[in-house]
């Protein structure tokens, strides 16, 4: 078991590849720990070299919400081409997807519907009325869009 400290990006790599090759070790056999040992011989050296700064409570925040925008955006996308499909089915799906993805409770509160109104509303044999999928997607922040096809 070699026990020198990781010295340089090559030595890195040689320690992540002996790493791949016993992970699966077995508590209290050699290999186990020599996986310990160079574990903590990597963490040593990525501190070092490739230390994480902390972000500040401000990145945190700038951070989550570029995150939630690009979720939005991503849900928006799945919606758009749901819609695309010719059965309104599929369209329903994904509105019921995305609001399960939201948290049921918040958006039936947000859309005006009770919860229960709002899961009969989305389940697989319902047909709900134009209107109030209109409330859910306008709760989820999303805008249907006319064009030509």
């Amino acid at each position: 078991m070699q026990t020198q400290p990781i010295q340089s990006e090559a030595d890195l790599q040689d320690a992540f590849k002996r790493l791949e090759a016993i992970f699966q070790a077995e508590e209290g056999t050699p290999e186990f720990a020599e996986m310990q040992a160079l574990a903590t011989r990597i963490e040593v050296y990525e501190r070092t070299h490739h230390p994480i700064s902390t972000a500040s409570a401000s990145d945190a925040i700038r951070f989550r919400i570029e995150q939630r925008t690009a979720a939005l955006d991503r849900q928006a996308e799945y919606l758009t081409a749901a819609l695309r499909d010719a059965d309104p089915s599929v369209f329903l799906a994904a509105v019921r997807d995305v609001a399960r993805a939201r948290g049921m409770a918040q958006v039936a509160k947000d859309a005006g519907l009770s919860r229960y109104a709002l899961y009969r509303a989305l389940r697989e044999t319902s047909n709900p009325s134009f209107a109030t999928v209109l409330k859910i997607v306008t709760a989820l922040g999303i805008r249907l869009h006319a064009g030509t096809a």
